[in-house]
């Protein structure tokens, strides 16, 4: 009997060294890690407010729409560089949807104040010009920049209506219209 309990003793001794003190390893490993991974509260990335120039009064007023609505939330912002023949709706519509297109002036924006495009015009993006494309949904959801989306879409379409008549005036009025309504 004494032989089989020693050996029990035994048994019970090579698990309890080679087997728990690994598994106990691994769980503080584990512990370690997962605590570690837990995110902490993120904060928002803003874009800083700045102040563009000023070129020509068209620019000017642009700029000063553009103004209006910093900052914004760039949390999940991509960049994006312009290929031959897009407009900034056709990218807007291509990043937001269809029904989304004429959030274009929020491109401008978050690009003019990351200092990616130095004209405020958003009829004269050219190719190779890097925009920053913001998360729509994270600025809408933000109460504040969201009324201040509405602003500047409202903006935008004035100088859109004072503009002289183009092709596009009237699509683009009503849509910039429609899409501060729909806010």
């Amino acid at each position: 009997m004494f032989i089989f309990h020693n050996f029990k003793l035994k048994i019970a001794g090579i698990f309890t060294k080679k087997i728990w003190v690994p598994c106990l390893a691994v769980l503080a490993v584990l512990v370690a890690v997962s605590c570690k991974s837990t995110p902490a509260e993120e904060k928002p990335v803003l874009t800083e407010e700045v102040v563009f120039e000023k070129t020509t009064p068209e620019e000017a007023v642009f700029n000063d729409a553009y103004q209006a609505v910093l900052p914004l939330d760039l949390n999940g912002a991509e960049l994006y560089v312009v290929k031959s023949g897009e407009t900034l709706t056709r990218i807007a519509r291509e990043k937001y949807g269809r029904e989304n297109a004429f959030f274009f002036p929020l491109i401008m924006a978050a690009s003019k104040s990351q200092k990616t495009v130095d004209i405020a015009d958003p009829d004269k993006i050219e190719p190779g010009m890097e925009l920053i494309i913001p998360n729509l949904d994270v600025n809408r959801n933000n109460p504040v920049i969201r009324e201040r989306i509405k602003t500047l879409l409202l903006s935008v379409c004035k100088i859109y209506q004072d503009r002289p008549e183009t092709k596009w005036s009237s699509e683009m009025i009503n849509g910039l219209s429609s899409s501060a309504g729909d806010l």
